[in-house]
């Protein structure tokens, strides 16, 4: 038996039939009462919350919920956090020196990742843990690399030869306006998330050829898009990582010295070794859920076969990972959603074949063009540190492609990751999947694919945040703490909530 002292500030918190209840019997306040149901609303609301996925916003949301009273678990399939963001250290035979490389997500700016680096100036990264560099952009076809269709300006005699060879200065000035354009329409912020790249492009009265040859490719360079299907494609995401490519700024693209993986795993660490109630569980696959009747839910991993009870559960993984484990009958009306968000996988592979780079014009973003028009991307690391100089990360490769680079040269590491298929109607589902997941008690997802815009670091911290606070009954602690230590979070939580 469980005895209760009620002082005044206690009645405020009872309802209006346990008030009149007391006051008709008679008793006053500060008597002692067996009144179970009133122990169990004293408590302190903490909730046993799941998190699906130690990617960025997995980790993120344990960062997050680090600031509450809540238990959290988060799984992770691999025996490390990261997700698509994967940090290989590997030793460079040109240049004898070890490096660190993301095969994932590679580069990021000031701008359209701020929060980002509010997050990782939390944890104290600081610039010392950056590489600065031009984004510089080179564009050719497959086997004619003498002959380059378009090159971002660089101050070299070669860059001028270029141009007076090939009489295109006036393409260059046009690409860059057009470039510009589109990141004065991204800080603008009131372009409608279904414009298609085609409308965009007649908008800004873009010339034909130049949509075609150049800006295209170039927008569409980490997607499998075709010129015909232009008006499928929407250019919003686009504008997230073309916003700091426009060459009339002055901004320089970042890159991590230890590599975005490993801060993620950094992160993870710091904040598990803090938190209390916290517990990250790596090598652990959710291989199901199920819905109890009382709403809370159970998890089924690799390990635990019997499952263990959860009040809420956030997903942060991609969809076609997330329609894996969760349970079709409960979610019929989330399940055709998810489908409907296509990913494509591609391959990062690290080399030091130096035929996927120009010869006489070094840029770092190589957009090769195949025959059949599709895309491969290859980034030239030497462009952003010395250290890195004869290091090439490619995606979009087939197999065949593969295996000829590693009969002539060296594959250091190879990735399989996933990324997003950017249709005008990618964004019109992702906003019905919130609207449906509202109205499930205890189920919300995180992920920069959530988000309106490119899935990048920045999308999926905010797509974190923004889950922690549909997963948990009171934000006010959690909104006093990290909106005094994220000032962007104050630019961003107005537009989503």
């Amino acid at each position: 038996m469980i005895f209760v002292i009620l002082t005044d500030s206690d009645k405020s918190k009872l309802n209006r039939n346990e008030t009149t209840l007391l006051n008709s019997k008679g008793l006053r306040m500060k008597t002692l009462i067996i009144y179970f149901s009133l122990i169990f609303s004293f408590i302190a609301e903490s909730k046993k919350i799941a998190i699906i996925g130690g990617g960025t916003a997995g980790t993120m949301a344990f960062n997050f919920l680090s600031v509450t009273d809540n238990e959290v678990h988060l799984f992770e399939a691999r025996d490390e956090l990261g997700g698509n963001a994967r940090s290989v250290n590997v030793l460079n035979p040109k240049t004898n020196k070890r490096v660190s490389v993301d095969m994932g997500p590679l580069v990021f700016a000031t701008g359209p990742w701020d929060l980002y680096l509010e997050v990782l100036d939390y944890f104290n990264v600081k610039g010392k843990d950056f590489y600065k560099f031009r984004g510089s952009i080179a564009l050719w076809d497959m086997g004619n690399e003498q002959d380059p269709s378009f090159v971002t300006p660089k101050g070299n005699i070669n860059y001028l030869k270029y141009l007076s060879r090939n009489d295109s200065i006036k393409n260059v000035v046009k690409v860059a306006l057009a470039l510009h354009k589109s990141y004065k329409d991204f800080k603008k912020g009131d372009l409608p998330p279904d414009t298609s790249i085609e409308q965009w492009l007649r908008r800004a009265k873009v010339n034909e050829k130049i949509a075609r040859d150049i800006l295209f490719p170039i927008f569409t360079s980490f997607h499998t898009a075709r010129y015909d299907q232009r008006d499928e494609f929407a250019i919003l995401p686009i504008m997230y990582t073309t916003t700091f490519r426009s060459p009339l700024t002055v901004k320089k693209l970042l890159a991590s010295k230890p590599g975005i993986g490993s801060w993620i795993k950094m992160i993870g660490k710091e904040v598990n070794s803090n938190f209390k109630n916290g517990f990250i569980h790596l090598g652990k696959k959710v291989l199901s859920l199920s819905k109890l009747n009382n709403g809370k839910w159970v998890i089924y991993t690799n390990n635990n076969k019997q499952g263990e009870v959860f009040d809420s559960v956030i997903v942060s993984t991609h969809p076609h990972h997330a329609i894996e484990f969760l349970p079709k009958q409960e979610l019929n009306n989330i399940m055709p959603l998810l489908s409907a968000l296509h990913y494509h996988p591609t391959q990062g592979v690290l080399h030091n074949d130096h035929r996927y780079v120009l010869k006489n014009h070094k840029r770092f973003l190589n957009i090769i063009k195949r025959n059949d028009e599709s895309l491969i991307t290859t980034m030239n690391l030497g462009e952003i540190h010395r250290d890195m100089k004869g290091l090439f990360l490619t995606s979009g490769l087939n197999d065949d492609e593969i295996d000829a680079i590693e009969d002539r040269s060296t594959i250091f590491a190879k990735e399989k990751f996933y990324h997003p298929l950017y249709k005008t109607n990618f964004y019109h589902n992702t906003q019905k999947l919130r609207e449906e997941a509202s109205k499930i008690k205890g189920l919300s997802f995180a992920g920069g694919w959530t988000i309106v815009g490119e899935e990048t670091q920045e999308t999926a911290t905010l797509s974190a945040y923004l889950a922690v606070r549909e997963s948990i009954s009171d934000t006010k602690k959690l909104d006093e703490f990290w909106l005094r230590k994220l000032t962007t979070l104050r630019k961003y939580l107005p537009q989503y909530e």
